[in-house]
C-alpha cells in the first residue's frame, strides 16, 4: 500500500513538471473531451469544440476557433464527413488528426453516434492510450498508465440495466444504445412519411410495448396517438453543464441510462 501511494506521490510531483511546456489537445465534443482528459488528466491542455447542445454533424465552427484548430497540437473528432467543419479546417494544420470512427473494433452500423456505445467508449478509451503512450515520454507513460486503468474501472461502473419486455426506440441517435439496454426491442431510425406513420402506429398496437423510448428533438404525436403507455424522451446531445471533463463521461452515460431505466 506504501509503495502505491508513493508512486502516485511521484506521479503528482512528476506532472508539475510538464505544466510549463504542455501539449494542447483539441476535442470535438464533450464525450471525446471527456474520455481524453480521463487518461491525460493534467499533462495536456484539453479544450473543446462544441459546447452548446446540437448534433456534432450541424455544427459549424465559428472564426474565432480556426485560432485554436491552427494552435492545436492534437485535434480528436468522430468522423470527417460526421464532423465535416472541423475536419477540412483541421486539414490545413500540420495538428496530428486522431479519428474515432477510424478505430478498429467501432460499431459504426451505419450512425456516428458512437459515444453512445459502451463497448465503442472502452474501444476508444483504449486507442488513445496507446497512441498518446507512443509519442510520449517514460515519465508521462507511468501517469497515462495509470489514469487509463483508473478510467477503464469509471466504464466498467457504468452498467445498464436490462429491461424485459418490448421497448420502441425512435431516433436516429438512439442505435446505439438499444444493446446495452435491451435485445427485444423495435427501432425506427426516422419516421419521414404518413405511410411510415400509419405503419408504425400499427407496430406499436401490435406489440403493446412498456414503454416508447424517443429522440426529444423527434416529434412524436402523430405516432402514439393510439400509445397509452409510458413515453420517455432522451436528449442525447444536450450536454448540460461541463464543469469537470474528467467525471463528464460518467455522469453523462449514466444519466441517459437513468432516464431508460423509468421504463421498468
Amino acid at each position: 500500500m506504501k509503495k502505491f501511494f508513493c508512486a502516485i506521490l511521484l506521479i503528482i510531483i512528476s506532472a508539475s513538471a510538464f505544466s510549463d511546456n504542455k501539449k494542447k489537445i483539441l476535442a470535438s465534443i464533450p464525450p471525446v473531451a471527456g474520455l481524453t482528459k480521463m487518461i491525460v488528466g493534467d499533462l495536456y491542455d484539453v479544450e473543446l469544440i462544441q459546447r452548446k447542445p446540437a448534433c456534432p454533424h450541424h455544427y459549424n465552427l465559428k472564426p474565432s476557433q480556426h485560432k485554436l484548430i491552427k494552435e492545436a497540437d492534437i485535434i480528436i473528432y468522430i468522423n470527417d464527413s460526421f464532423e465535416s467543419s472541423i475536419a477540412d479546417f483541421a486539414s490545413t494544420t500540420n495538428s496530428k488528426k486522431i479519428i474515432l470512427s477510424n478505430f478498429q473494433g467501432i460499431n459504426l452500423d451505419n450512425n456516428f453516434h458512437i459515444w453512445l456505445n459502451l463497448d465503442n467508449l472502452k474501444i476508444i478509451l483504449n486507442n488513445l492510450y496507446n497512441i498518446l503512450y507512443e509519442i510520449d515520454d517514460e515519465d508521462a507513460k507511468a501517469i497515462l498508465t495509470i489514469n487509463y486503468n483508473l478510467a477503464l474501472k469509471k466504464l466498467d461502473s457504468i452498467k445498464p440495466k436490462k429491461i424485459e419486455g418490448k421497448m420502441v426506440f425512435i431516433g436516429h441517435s438512439l442505435k446505439h444504445l438499444i444493446n446495452d439496454v435491451s435485445e427485444d426491442n423495435l427501432y425506427v431510425k426516422k419516421v419521414s412519411s404518413l405511410k411510415a406513420t400509419t405503419d408504425l402506429q400499427r407496430q406499436i398496437a401490435f406489440l403493446a410495448p412498456k414503454c416508447i423510448i424517443y429522440d426529444s428533438a423527434e416529434g412524436i404525436k402523430s405516432l402514439t396517438s393510439l400509445y397509452k403507455g409510458k413515453l420517455i424522451g432522451v436528449d442525447v446531445e444536450n450536454w448540460g453543464k461541463i464543469s469537470n471533463l474528467e467525471n463528464f463521461v460518467t455522469d453523462y452515460m449514466s444519466e441517459i441510462y437513468r432516464t431508460i431505466n423509468d421504463c421498468d
